[in-house]
């Protein structure tokens, strides 16, 4: 049986005193809703308002205004004060104020911002670099730079960024854990690994470095280690989906199905909408000859995501092998092959086992 692959009125009535009653009614239902939209548009307004100040501090101090911009991010902190990122934009505007960071690095630097903020990656990477040219060990820039270069898939420039970040700052566990992510979309694998390893030592408990570790471990099949490292994830974090939800991929693997069955239980408890969790565990079942189970699951899945080809493959096979109706089994093995999965149904259709297609 196959297991699977790794790699959101009233009445009326005409007298003049109902009338004007109606009328009087009439406009204090026009009041209120006057006032309701009124109210509703104001609150929108407010958050919009609010995210307009940190856009506007950052436009700001890219014309070199850093005095107003202060004022603005000011006024965006008094009712987000724990926003980390106003208050490293604050950090930086004060700096530039008191000459601790040159004024036309900083300049460059919220220009680079604000084309990223507009998605104008090229433009952003350009200022960025004139950031640098005025500032070459004030570390910001590079990081901004190499968001850039990552959104643009340019992931050699990128870690060179985020390598010379580490050069200036050898503690900066953030430039660890990113360049780590980089290597890991560059297929680095062992050298994503030496980063995860060095946010774990500088920052024992962040999170995402031990789950995106297990992720390598999963990917490299060391198995035993990805488990510890989803574990460890699991303890600092009990929510964490994704980390209940690999581990379940390798209990599958070891045979260890009660277990595997329990962590996609709590993947389903912290997204009841998770439609991979659903085939998983449906092919938990499958290992595990309970097929009942296992339709329930396959059939849920293909509810909630029509595109699970290998759910639809599976369940195939389940009618086909074990409950004896080939009409069912035709009719999922041919929706898999619709959906690019055709081995089953071609193999069915040269048996004489399913109808050809028409």
């Amino acid at each position: 049986m196959k297991t699977f692959n790794r790699n959101s009125l009233l009445e009326r009535r005409f007298s003049p005193f109902r009338v004007l009653f109606d009328t009087m009614k009439k406009q204090l239902i026009a009041i209120i809703i006057f006032m309701t939209v009124f109210h509703y548009g104001c609150f929108h307004d407010s958050i919009k308002s609010e995210k307009n100040l940190l856009e506007m501090s950052i436009v700001e101090a890219s014309n070199g205004k850093f005095a107003k911009a202060k004022d603005l991010i000011e006024k965006f902190l008094t009712n987000n004060p724990e926003n980390i990122d106003a208050l490293e934009m604050s950090q930086v505007i004060n700096d530039s104020i008191s000459k601790n960071i040159n004024r036309k690095s900083a300049v460059y630097f919220f220009k680079g911002l604000n084309c990223f903020n507009n998605g104008l990656l090229e433009e952003s990477i350009l200022n960025y670099s004139s950031s640098i040219t005025h500032a070459p060990h004030w570390i910001k820039p590079y990081l901004g730079r190499a968001i850039d270069y990552r959104n643009l898939k340019d992931y050699n420039n990128a870690i060179k960024d985020y390598s010379k970040v580490i050069q200036l700052d050898p503690s900066n566990s953030s430039a660890f854990y990113n360049r780590g992510l980089t290597y890991k979309k560059n297929r680095e694998k062992e050298l994503a690994l030496l980063d995860f390893d060095m946010v774990i030592e500088l920052s024992p408990n962040w999170v995402d470095a031990y789950l995106n570790r297990g992720r390598l471990y999963y990917d490299m099949y060391e198995n035993d280690k990805a488990i510890m490292d989803f574990d460890k994830a699991i303890e600092l974090a009990p929510y964490l989906r994704d980390a209940h939800y690999y581990k379940g991929h390798i209990l599958n693997e070891k045979s260890e199905y009660e277990s595997a069955i329990n962590c996609y239980n709590n993947v389903l408890k912290i997204d009841p909408d998770f439609a991979y969790a659903f085939y998983y565990r449906g092919v938990v079942y499958n290992n595990m000859n309970k097929f009942d189970d296992a339709i329930s699951d396959y059939k849920k899945a293909i509810e909630m995501n029509p595109n699970i080809s290998e759910a639809n493959s599976n369940l195939g096979n389940i009618y086909f092998f074990f409950k004896n109706d080939k009409e069912k089994a035709c009719s999922c093995w041919k929706r898999a092959c619709d959906l690019g999965e055709c081995f089953n149904f071609e193999q069915a259709v040269k048996s004489g086992q399913c109808p050809e297609e028409e």
